[in-house]
């Protein structure tokens, strides 16, 4: 691969494969929060009680996990909880406002799906507690993820604006992080 990270890294584990580069600054092997970190149980808690998911098409909803395989759908501001997030088949979500997205479970984009590939990065936060990540098959995202516990991959022609906090970070295949700000 022959992936391009343009800022900085920071994970437990950074797997930078075939001639991938990261233009900043690679910091791996320590952690990268304090001990006071963020309480990922009790945003869930919040996010479960007080969210805004009446506002997603019920048609999308599949146990919770917000599935889009094709067409798009423009997400209001406000604040979500959903049990996975899979966007694919040339699929586009975008966010009108500041979205924070709580996630109990995988987030996949590809296929050529976009994932506020307009939009600002930190227009779209999104917190994980559980679930691994893939950005790949020239997908388009921007978002800032914080997840601790997953993996994250992006590879296969992905491009990504925005901040990745993760155990594990792995960039290969043509992947592409222009921006920390926007595509």
């Amino acid at each position: 691969g022959k992936s391009l990270e343009t800022g900085d890294v920071s994970a437990m584990t950074a797997n930078l494969r075939g001639q991938s580069t990261v233009s900043g600054s690679l910091t791996q092997g320590r952690a990268t929060l304090t001990s006071i970190s963020y309480d990922l149980a009790a945003a869930a808690a919040w996010a479960r009680a007080r969210n805004d998911d009446a506002a997603l098409p019920a048609g999308l909803l599949n146990g919770g996990a917000l599935i889009l395989t094709a067409g798009s759908l423009a997400l209001p501001a406000g604040d979500y909880y959903l049990t996975g997030l899979s966007l694919s088949g040339q699929a586009r979500l975008d966010v009108s406002g500041r979205v924070n997205l709580f996630l109990h479970g995988p987030l996949s984009v590809l296929g050529g799906a976009e994932l506020n590939a307009t939009g600002e990065a930190d227009d779209l936060w999104i917190i994980a507690d559980a679930g691994d990540a893939s950005l790949s098959g020239n997908s388009r995202s921007a978002f800032n993820l914080y997840a601790p516990f997953s993996n994250v991959s992006v590879a296969g022609g992905g491009e990504f604006a925005g901040r990745i906090l993760a155990r594990t970070a792995s960039l290969s295949g043509k992947a592409l992080q222009p921006s920390t700000a926007s595509l």
